[in-house]
Parts: C-alpha cells; sequence; structure tokens
C-alpha cells in the first residue's frame, strides 16, 4: 500500500446549530477512489465469512441478519419489564461508546484477526490499508497540515464496519465464555439473552443485583483496557423493570 493512497480530507460537520465545541462535530473521513476500490475488495473477502465467525449479537453489517430482528427483540425484553410481576427485579444498561471507531487500538485488531484464523497475507494486507494514514482536516474552505494517527478506523472507509464488529466479538466473547449466568429470559425455558449489539451500541440485560452490575462494569472495563474504548456516560443510560 503506497503510503500516499491512505491520505485523507476530513470534514467536520456539525451535529446541532450553533457548534462551539470539537464533540459537537461529527468528522467524515473522505478517502481516495483508489484506496476505496482496494478496501472494497478485502470487504467482499471478508463477508463470506462473516456470518459464521461472528456471534449472533452482533446484527449490524453481517449478511443474512437484520438489526430490525433485534430492535424487536430488544422490545420484547422492555416489555417484560413493563410486566413482570416476579419479585426478582431486572436491569436494561444501554451503552455508547464515544468515538468508537476513532479509538479502536490496532495492535487488538491485528490478534483478533490472528486468533480467527486469517491467513499472515490477509492480515497484513488489512493492516496496511488501516495504520497509520494521514489526515487533513478541511476547515473554512483550507486543508490544515497534516496529522499522523497512532489508533483507530476511518468513518469513510469501507472496511471499517467490518473490522470493528470483528473487534467488538471479544465482548460477546467475554460475556459468553466467563459470564453466562448473566441475561434475561423473554419465556420461562428460552434462552436468556445478556447483550445485543448494533455495530457500536450495546445493550446488556441482567437480574438486578448488586454483584451482577459489578460483573458488567467488569465486562466493560475489560473490554474497553483492549481496545482502547471509552464509555460515554452522557449517552448511556439504565433502566429497571
Amino acid at each position: 500500500m503506497e503510503p500516499e493512497w491512505k491520505d485523507t480530507v476530513v470534514v467536520l460537520l456539525p451535529k446541532g446549530n450553533n457548534a462551539d465545541h470539537p464533540s459537537k462535530f461529527r468528522p467524515i473521513s473522505l478517502c481516495q477512489t483508489i484506496y476505496k476500490v482496494i478496501a472494497n475488495i478485502l470487504v467482499n473477502r471478508i463477508k463470506g465469512i462473516l456470518p459464521s465467525i461472528v456471534s449472533e449479537e452482533q446484527a449490524a453489517f453481517v449478511p443474512g441478519r437484520s438489526i430490525s430482528d433485534h430492535c424487536l427483540l430488544g422490545q420484547e425484553i422492555m416489555n417484560k419489564f413493563k410486566v413482570s410481576k416476579s419479585a426478582k427485579g431486572w436491569l436494561a444498561l444501554k451503552v455508547d461508546m464515544e468515538q468508537a471507531y476513532d479509538k479502536m487500538n490496532w495492535r487488538t485488531l491485528e490478534n483478533v484477526l490472528m486468533k480467527m484464523g486469517f491467513p499472515h497475507r490477509f492480515r497484513s494486507w488489512v493492516m496496511s490499508c488501516v495504520t497509520v494514514p494521514r489526515f487533513a482536516i478541511l476547515v473554512n474552505g483550507t486543508l490544515t497540515e497534516g496529522i499522523t494517527t497512532g489508533c483507530g478506523f476511518r468513518q469513510g472507509c469501507p472496511l471499517s464496519p467490518y473490522l470493528f464488529i470483528l473487534c467488538s466479538e471479544l465482548l460477546s466473547l467475554h460475556f459468553r465464555q466467563n459470564y453466562p449466568e448473566l441475561g434475561v429470559q423473554i419465556k420461562v425455558g428460552g434462552p436468556a439473552v445478556s447483550h445485543l449489539l448494533y455495530a457500536d451500541d450495546v445493550l446488556c440485560f441482567a437480574g438486578a443485583t448488586i454483584p451482577n452490575v459489578r460483573k458488567l462494569l467488569k465486562i466493560l472495563d475489560d473490554y474497553c483496557s483492549w481496545t482502547g474504548q471509552r464509555i460515554n456516560k452522557n449517552k448511556s443510560a439504565i433502566l429497571f423493570s
């Protein structure tokens, strides 16, 4: 990958009127055409195997899955919260990751690709696309000097959503392997739903007890330490039955 092909222009779009802080702008990366051609070739190779390596809790960007199905499942659980007469309460935790794509650790991505069995050559292609891009920010029609980054996926890169959900598989595996007791059953005898993933948004479910809250916080803390993610507490919320 020629380094010049990864040069990217960032345009800041205000999220609302009178935006006066960097967090109130949405950065959109404008990648070069030749880079997007290469990235799309890699995306087409990844798409075919995503359903077999990404947990069913992740609905976004996986062929054959619909995010609307996860929305309906989430609504069913919320309805159980309203009608349940169980003495044991339930809690739902909606977690928003702060600038999720921008903070993802490249070393974590490389380890995830290796553990999932991607060949060395393919991993090197992906990493050469992702690592050390150079950004120039468009401000009032003028480009700033180049900025070289040390982490993160570009919003305008075709690869970014797919690489992000591969890394977010760490969260699903942590739930399943280390905390299988967490979750809420929609009906007696049915499977327990511990979490649902909508790309970078997370819904977690558990019984409303102090030990369960500590377990959820441990899972999220571990995931953030592995990936470089950070929870946006202002946009996160908790709901009790």
